[in-house]
């Protein structure tokens, strides 16, 4: 199971209304994978469009490697 740090559908809207992606419609934890927290999230804009991302806690990383792990995630 990936998913380490449970997250709250009030945490995630929370944290929603910083980004320009919509608010919050669903939240379900991804259970494949080792080493991080991984989320669906699906956000509907005030036009009506659906939005789906693939949200990543990173749980054990150093901070130095953060700026890799982050560009390989924006390129996959």
């Amino acid at each position: 199971m990936s998913v380490f740090t449970p997250v709250s559908p009030a945490e995630a809207s929370a944290w929603l209304r910083g980004h320009d992606v919509g608010t919050l419609q669903s939240l379900q934890g991804i259970l494949g994978g080792i080493d991080n927290t991984n989320l669906f999230v699906t956000t509907m804009e005030a036009d009506g469009k659906r939005r789906r991302f693939v949200l990543t806690l990173f749980e054990r990383i150093s901070p130095g490697d953060l700026p890799y792990c982050l560009g390989l995630m924006q390129h996959v």
